[in-house]
């Protein structure tokens, strides 16, 4: 996948996938989403997250009862890719990554 975004060229073939989130094992299930985290060669970060209907990725197309799965391409900055392996629980990766701005407790 490739997206230019704000003049920035972010494509899943050439960045480091640094992770990956499922809410659930269920991919037919209508809630179901994943994330995968990437490192661009340039060192910027971006979330490709796909959805089925009902997620945070999903369509609705209008007041109708149907909803569509969708894949979005998220640019972040190093803050937000930090606070998204948090909240995802990729402590690994925050020690890989992220091992500069830690501080112990």
């Amino acid at each position: 996948m490739m997206e230019i975004k704000n003049g920035k060229r972010y494509n899943t073939e050439t960045a480091t996938e640094l992770a990956e989130y499922k809410n659930m094992g269920d991919t037919s299930n209508v809630f179901y989403m994943r994330e995968t985290l990437y490192k661009t060669p340039k060192g910027n970060y971006f979330i490709v997250g796909f959805g089925r209907g009902m997620s945070k990725y999903g369509i609705r197309p209008g007041p109708g009862p149907g909803c569509i799965e969708d894949t979005k391409l998220i640019p972040l900055t190093q803050a937000e890719a930090f606070a998204w392996c948090e909240k995802t629980g990729n402590y690994d990766v925050i020690e890989k990554e992220f091992n500069d701005v830690l501080e112990d407790a």
